[in-house]
């Protein structure tokens, strides 16, 4: 009898242990699993196309000396901030004084956006120095100063020189192959000479030629969607070239087994939540998207581009939760706004497309005395055709009654041409540019 029960103890105890050990591989292949990265993604489609940087078309050493120090730079320059907006009377010996102080960089300036075909190395490394673009941004907003202090002394030709200038060199770094920043300057800078094109438009006159001449000009200067798209490519190599040092180590400074930047959540990260992989797949995903959206029409480009990281990973306790903690933590700080960069890009294609048209429309007033009551009566003579709003594709809107141009913006409703911000071209959500010339432009 003892000797059954021993053997039914015995068989337990084996049964026992087998599915122990069952359920301890079970759990040794799921950890395996769980925490085993996916294999190398192809991100081939992502690779910039090779090019050898030709110095003679790279404006960026020559740029680098460009300096806006000087003393009291910071209040003059605020000053002439006051002065552009009208809060301040116009004082032509200060402006004259500061723009005199400051030929030299006004002068590489100048010779950088006369330069054709801009070659600037990308930037493929987090220490690359960038510094520079703040100077090129203080030279821009002087330039803009510049046309219209020439407009106040009467000087209207030089002041749409001035103005263009920053059109053209916007151009230029635009179509420079660099990076999102690179975009995102330049994107500024086209903003501050369309800014004020406006204001010369609607606070001087211009005869028929001067009209023609200038629509000519800005029709000359171009938005290549290939060199936007290329952005996403080159910072798509960076972000790569950050996570592979990440995962060698390379970053590691703190000597321990852990990610070396501190998350939102105040800890450090075990580095075996990390995979580096499935990592770059997540980003090549979301810089895929914006490659291939960049020529879109904003309403179909933003059902296109990754959703944000809430609707990806759900909470942030989620996503450090997960096996691949570190990855989550650069995709949280990494991923690029692109849908924003997308909108800024969008309402600089319209702001040049409705100042175009707002050159047309003067040029049809001064002939006919009146505007006319639907764009189609300005083709072919004061314009080629009616251009798109780079937001829904649609033509842009015109309402003569109103005497506005607009564009829907960026939350895609058509509001009728009402902006919130009175500064023409300034509003996002209805970006407005008004008919300044009137009855006695004629």
């Amino acid at each position: 009898m003892k000797s059954g029960e021993n053997w039914r103890e015995s068989r337990v105890i084996v049964l026992g242990v087998l599915g122990g050990l069952v359920v301890t591989a079970f759990l040794a292949c799921a950890l395996r699993l769980a925490f085993t990265d996916i294999a190398p993604p192809d991100d081939t489609d992502l690779i910039p196309v090779a090019r050898d940087i030709d110095e003679t078309r790279n404006p960026v050493p020559a740029l680098r000396s460009l300096s806006m120090d000087s003393e009291g730079i910071d209040a003059r320059m605020e000053r002439a901030r006051l002065m552009k907006r009208g809060e301040e009377s116009w004082d032509r010996q200060f402006g004259d004084a500061l723009l005199r102080d400051h030929t030299e960089a006004l002068s590489l300036f100048r010779s950088a956006a006369e330069q054709a075909g801009w070659q600037i190395e990308p930037i493929l490394t987090l220490d690359y120095d960038v510094s520079y673009l703040n100077e090129w941004m203080k030279a821009a907003k002087l330039m803009e100063f510049e046309s219209l202090n020439h407009a106040q002394q009467g000087d209207q030709p030089r002041a749409v020189e001035s103005a263009l200038t920053l059109l053209r060199f916007a151009e230029k770094l635009e179509g420079a192959q660099g990076s999102s920043i690179h975009q995102l300057v330049g994107i500024t800078i086209a903003s501050m000479g369309h800014h004020a094109l406006v204001k010369l438009l609607d606070d001087h006159e211009f005869d028929e030629q001067q009209l023609k001449n200038l629509q000519r000009e800005l029709a000359r200067i171009s938005i290549d969607p290939e060199a936007y798209a290329t952005c996403f490519r080159v910072e798509y190599r960076l972000m790569k070239n950050l996570i592979e040092d990440i995962a060698s180590g390379a970053l590691n400074d703190s000597g321990h087994d852990f990610f070396p930047v501190e998350s939102n959540f105040g800890f450090y990260v075990p580095r075996f939540l990390f995979k580096k992989n499935q990592t770059i797949k997540e980003f090549a995903d979301v810089y895929r998207a914006l490659t291939r959206t960049a020529s879109m029409r904003r309403s179909d480009a933003r059902n296109d581009i990754d959703p944000g990281l809430e609707e990806r990973f759900g909470s942030k306790w989620r996503m450090m939760l997960s096996t691949n903690a570190i990855g989550n933590i650069l995709l949280s700080v990494g991923l690029p706004e692109g849908g924003r960069l997308h909108d800024r890009h969008a309402m600089l294609r319209v702001s040049r497309e409705l100042l175009g048209v707002r050159i047309a429309l003067e040029r049809y007033f001064r002939k006919h005395g009146r505007l006319p009551s639907d764009l189609s009566l300005l083709i072919p003579e004061f314009l080629d055709t009616i251009p798109a709003d780079s937001f829904d594709g649609d033509p842009v809107r015109y309402d003569p009654a109103k005497r506005v141009l607009y564009s829907v913006g960026m939350d895609l409703e058509d509001d009728d041409g009402v902006a919130e911000k009175e500064e023409p071209l300034r509003d996002k959500e209805e970006i407005v540019l008004p008919l300044g010339f009137t009855e006695t432009s004629n």
